[in-house]
């Protein structure tokens, strides 16, 4: 079967005539007529400027439902989101609360006004809640009343303001000084006006002071060196040999453990040292410091070696040769730590007067006032 191409081509005169022919053949007394009309496809300008001002109209309409829905759908979600900080807030106070008094057992009115005055010591010290809430249930566990538990959470918060100590380690300084000086009956409050009173005066930090009282307190003790002294030898040390209060301090560790020890007693007596075991702490230092400075090199490097072991050569030798000068760095920082009145506080208060700090209580405010409401509902 062969393909084939068909070509159809209107006639419009052809077709008119065709369509014409059977109008008249029907009787009708009409013309085809299969021209388009243009004038059925217009309409006159105000009409279809009518028609646009509606849809704008109902364009803006919608526009206005989607913005409305997208501005509840904020409201509800910062709603719900404001509730759910809320709920988080009255959670972490209570559960920290709840921790300090599992080991206080007071009563709950009891221990709603310490979290109060645990608000307030947050923002006296511009630390945070959990912070305040770290140091009180540290020192609930020594067997503190409520009391001592918020003055010394108080003032280890500022001593971790002015050392940059973390929490937990100023509670451990503060712990570890009280109970290592115990014979001295030093409060914790007089602690930290000493750190900062001898910080502000010699080129040592109460950071260093206090790493180093950690380390060698109980040691110092047991050596018969008190609280001040400790303090004015790692000032000297530090300010000679910049070695930071951990090295000192565990120093200082070893050379009290040794100057106390009865065969080093007995070798350095051999070796000129004028000491025995009545002696104080510092003033055993003084003797070795001086038999030091008479001594030939091999006999000097050999009670130095004595008194302190070879690791320690360096701060032995910075503390013994400072010890006996006439104007010495120890002498110094021994008036400084012995005069201390509240430097600590006072420089807490000026800090306080700083816009972060302001912004911090602030903030404090907010978080004590959301505990509160969820509290209530």
């Amino acid at each position: 079967m062969a393909d084939g191409i068909f070509d159809f081509t209107l006639n419009e005169r052809l077709l008119t005539r065709s369509i014409n022919k059977a109008v008249s053949a029907s009787n009708l007394n009409k013309s085809a007529n299969l021209r388009l009309n243009a004038k059925g496809f217009s309409q006159p300008l105000g009409r279809i400027k009518a028609d646009l001002n509606e849809f704008d109209k109902s364009l803006d309409a919608a526009s206005a439902r989607v913005l409305a829905f997208g501005a509840s759908v904020g409201i509800i979600d910062g709603v719900r989101r404001s509730f759910a900080a809320l709920v988080r807030e009255t959670v972490a106070v209570e559960e920290a609360l709840t921790k300090i008094n599992v080991v206080l057992g007071v009563n709950s009115a009891d221990i709603e006004r310490f979290g109060q005055r645990l608000f307030d010591v947050a923002k006296n010290t511009q630390q945070s809640f959990s912070a305040a809430a770290e140091a009180a249930t540290e020192f609930s566990r020594q067997g503190l009343g409520l009391e001592q538990t918020l003055k010394r959470t108080n003032d280890a918060l500022i001593l971790t303001r002015l050392s940059g100590l973390e929490t937990a380690k100023a509670v451990d300084v503060l712990t570890a000084s009280i109970n290592g000086f115990s014979n001295s009956a030093l409060t914790s409050t007089e602690i930290v006006n000493r750190l900062a009173a001898v910080d502000q005066a010699f080129a040592v930090s109460s950071k260093d002071l206090a790493e180093s009282l950690s380390r060698a307190g109980s040691s110092a003790q047991d050596a018969n060196v008190q609280f001040n002294e400790l303090l004015a030898l790692t000032t000297s040390v530090q300010q000679q040999t910049a070695r930071g209060g951990a090295v000192i301090g565990n120093a200082f560790k070893t050379i009290f453990a040794r100057v106390s020890r009865g065969t080093s007693i007995d070798q350095l007596r051999e070796l000129g040292v004028a000491i025995d075991e009545t002696q104080g702490g510092v003033e055993k230092l003084r003797a070795i410091g001086l038999a030091i400075e008479s001594a030939d090199e091999i006999t000097a490097q050999r009670i130095k070696e004595i008194a302190g072991g070879v690791r320690q050569i360096n701060i032995v030798s910075a503390a013994f040769r400072d010890l006996n000068r006439d104007i010495s760095l120890y002498d110094g920082a021994l008036d400084t730590a012995n005069s201390t009145t509240d430097e600590a506080i006072v420089k807490n208060e000026l800090l306080n007067k700083t816009l972060a700090a302001l912004s911090n209580e602030a903030g404090l405010n907010l978080q004590e006032f959301a505990a509160t409401l969820g509290t209530i509902g």
